[in-house]
């Protein structure tokens, strides 16, 4: 079903992602983070939505998720689906899921108006608006958080959340 009952156009926005944002190797953050998604290896169920790769949210699944790794979904889909498309996450994790999570964190107001990224996507994402879209129903805890100038120059965060399905 797509996000918030309609198909989002993220054409501009993947022909910048393209070539900036997708990698051809295993994400290291994956790998160094892959203990707390599936602890034990016990995980049967894992669902790695898009990672920044795909041009819709439609998409149809049955069953639930032991374990989801969402990296570059939530930043940047259209802000009035982010309630929707967490609810649509939560609803795929069995009880005791784990989501790890990879958000972007700038100030908006510092962006040079000149520059090609001068508006979102990527959506900065602050660990409040965090624990709003997934508490109480499942826990929250930030894991890692890694400066980028790859971005935004020197203004740019990447954070990495455990949330946990009660």
């Amino acid at each position: 079903m797509p996000v918030g009952g309609k198909r989002p156009d993220f054409s501009e926005g993947f022909k910048f992602w393209q070539y900036r944002y997708d990698v051809e190797d295993t994400h290291c953050y994956l790998v160094k983070h892959y203990d707390k998604l599936n602890p034990g290896g016990k995980a049967r169920n894992i669902l790695l939505p898009m990672c920044g790769m795909s041009v819709d949210l439609e998409c149809e699944m049955e069953g639930k998720f032991d374990a989801i790794w969402e990296r570059g979904d939530l930043i940047i889909i259209p802000r009035e689906n982010v309630v929707s498309y967490t609810q649509q996450i939560k609803g795929l994790l069995n009880p005791g899921g784990r989501l790890l999570l990879e958000t972007i964190e700038y100030d908006p107001k510092t962006l040079d108006p000149e520059s090609a990224l001068k508006a979102p996507p990527p959506f900065p994402m602050f660990p409040e608006e965090i624990k709003r879209l997934f508490e109480p129903e499942c826990s929250v805890a930030e894991v890692d958080e890694f400066p980028s100038s790859y971005l935004y120059g020197d203004k740019t965060d990447y954070r990495m959340y455990l949330i946990v399905k009660q």
